[in-house]
């Protein structure tokens, strides 16, 4: 991406995030530096917003910028496509770093790395929830590089498709997999996802479906895919909205599956994701130098700042987490 793509994506991105949370601003130019610095330097920056101004772009607004309605199509699409190449790089190195193995295997007790909030209880929880079995088929949504779908197959044989918006990350499922049949992935975005009608006897969304654009449209479209009788299970965690969205039925998962027609049960993870936080926080506090001494740093300070950022309002109970399984009725 150019110097332009990447910062008018930078800006559109805060400006999708203020329109689900009005608390978030669009980024001044010194926030724009810190966001880009591993990418472009001051300069650059600076003149990939006149060059954008000049074009009509970007507006300017009191030392920040928003995007001119004539090109939202152009900046949402560069978000898409930066997030797709940054999650992807990120998830295949992270997979390959010892540092970040060892933060997963004391953050998720799990014997590969993981990008969830997920343990081995929640886990064992959602494989059950599914009720797979050899002969059966299951899509896994914003699978990564595949660890837990392929764990998924390994415990079940059933078959199973992994789609993720990230080029690199499917690459690397789909090495690591080589020559097994019963595991495919593909490059597919969450609001891509469309598969033929009964084509799925399970779908699986390990905290994934929260970055769906449209919600209501993909669960409407996985529910059309699953066969009679079929599940989807997904993890939902919900932080710092107003209590009646926080109980299970007030959810926007627990809303988009009942406006697609599926029935559902919860089960509460909330003590769980506590947990979670709770561990991730001393592993942070704990690998610093060994993320210092590879050369990953990066990875070690966004942790730190997502953990700071959710562990108080998990001790603060302003969080639930619950594992949804909905299926579909029989069809007329």
């Amino acid at each position: 991406m150019t110097p332009e793509e990447r910062v008018l994506a930078v800006v559109h991105r805060a400006e999708r995030r203020r329109a689900r949370r009005p608390g978030v601003e669009v980024p001044t130019r010194d926030e724009l530096v810190a966001l880009l610095d591993a990418t472009l330097d001051a300069g650059a920056i600076d003149a990939a917003l006149e060059r954008l101004v000049d074009e009509g772009a970007l507006v300017p607004a009191e030392g920040r910028w928003t995007t001119a309605p004539a090109h939202t199509d152009r900046a949402k699409a560069l978000v898409d496509a930066m997030m797709a190449e940054a999650f992807g790089e990120w998830m295949v190195a992270a997979e390959a770093s010892a540092a970040f193995r060892e933060f997963c295997r004391r953050v998720n007790g799990l014997p590969f790395v993981a990008f969830d909030m997920i343990d081995p209880q929640q886990l064992d929880a959602a494989v059950a929830a599914a009720g797979l079995g050899p002969g059966q088929r299951a899509l896994d949504l914003g699978c990564g590089v595949g660890t837990l779908t392929e764990e998924v197959r390994r415990r079940t044989g059933a078959t199973l498709d992994g789609v993720d918006f990230a080029p690199a990350a499917i690459r690397r499922a789909s090495e690591r997999t080589a020559g097994d049949d019963g595991l495919r992935f593909e490059v597919l975005a969450l609001d891509q996802v469309d598969p033929p009608p009964a084509s799925y006897d399970a779908i699986l969304a390990f905290d994934t479906l929260y970055f769906a654009e449209d919600l209501d449209r993909l669960v409407a479209a996985c529910a059309r895919a699953l066969r009679t009788g079929g599940r989807l299970v997904a993890f939902w965690s919900t932080m710092d909205v107003p209590d009646p969205e926080m109980a299970p039925d007030g959810t926007r998962l627990a809303r988009a599956l009942r406006a697609a027609g599926l029935t559902y049960t919860t089960t509460e993870h909330t003590e769980a994701e506590l947990a979670h936080w709770r561990r991730s926080k001393e592993a942070v506090d704990a690998l610093e130098a060994m993320f210092e001494a590879e050369g990953s740093r990066r990875w070690w300070e966004g942790r730190r700042r997502e953990t700071d950022g959710v562990l108080p309002l998990c001790e603060s109970g302003r969080n639930r987490r619950y594992l949804y399984r909905a299926t579909r009725a029989p069809r007329p």
